[in-house]
């Protein structure tokens, strides 16, 4: 990737795109190296080199293979959080694989993108927020929860039936052509 000014080769450590477009942004370290770092050196470094790489970001993860961290484009670091959990009952891991296959499914990937980014615009810059791990999860949850109560709701009751028709009453008057018309 060339950069802005032309005088910089940047090569990211990996980059997921959907359909063309460059969603994700991953910065890898070494083992022994803290995540920190891949903030601090690398991320920071080719938004200022190569910003057009991230004109249309939604997910930006750092990792050194043990720990991993994952934020939106412009957050401090302070606001990249661990994807802990695959489902609600299991144990937590902070590593890249747990990452890797928790938000990296075309599903999850899909539904984070789509549902779980909000922009708050109450600051002088607007701000791209990330819903954390425990959010995503208990969120549809929740939502799959609330589908199975109306699916039950549903079947209990049985299928709504229309009303009886009533047979006309002699007092209603029927319709008969108006006096002149064609019929």
């Amino acid at each position: 990737m060339h950069s802005a000014d032309g005088v910089y080769h940047k090569r990211p450590d990996l980059m997921g795109f959907v359909n063309g477009i460059p969603l994700l942004f991953v910065e890898f370290k070494r083992h022994d190296k803290d995540v920190r770092r891949a903030f601090e050196d690398n991320y920071s470094d080719y938004q200022d080199t190569i910003p057009q790489l991230f004109h249309f970001n939604a997910f930006v993860m750092l990792s050194n293979g043990l720990e991993a961290k994952v934020g939106t484009l412009g957050s401090k670091y302070e606001f990249f959080h661990e994807w802990k959990r695959l489902a609600v009952g299991d144990a937590g891991a902070i590593d890249m694989d747990t990452m890797l296959v928790g938000m990296c499914n075309k599903r999850t990937f899909m539904d984070l993108f789509e549902n779980f980014i909000l922009y708050d615009h109450s600051g002088t810059k607007t701000a791209k927020i990330l819903a954390r791990n425990h959010q995503y999860l208990g969120v549809n949850e929740a939502v799959a929860a609330y589908a199975d109560r109306k699916v039950r709701s549903f079947r209990s009751t049985g299928p709504r039936r229309s009303p009886r028709r009533r047979p006309r009453s002699s007092t209603t008057p029927s319709r008969r052509p108006r006096s002149g018309s064609s019929r």
